[in-house]
């Protein structure tokens, strides 16, 4: 539970970055791989429905190895 903390930590606080330097607010997936290594995939698509989808296909496919 901790290290599921500790990345939605990470995933958090890029989100609020991003915020505070004027950018918009993205539904993005965050991943972690056994290494420590953390990553996030922004999801720039029309709308939050297709987020939703895409973000689905991504964490099925785990490209990352995470």
């Amino acid at each position: 539970m901790d290290a599921l903390a500790r990345l939605m930590g990470f995933v958090a606080a890029h989100g609020i970055w991003n915020l505070s330097d004027g950018g918009a607010l993205l539904p993005f997936v965050g991943w972690e791989r056994a290494n420590g290594e953390r990553g996030h995939d922004r999801l720039v698509v029309a709308d939050s429905a297709e987020a939703g989808a895409r973000g689905r296909e991504l964490i099925e496919a785990n490209s990352w190895d995470a």
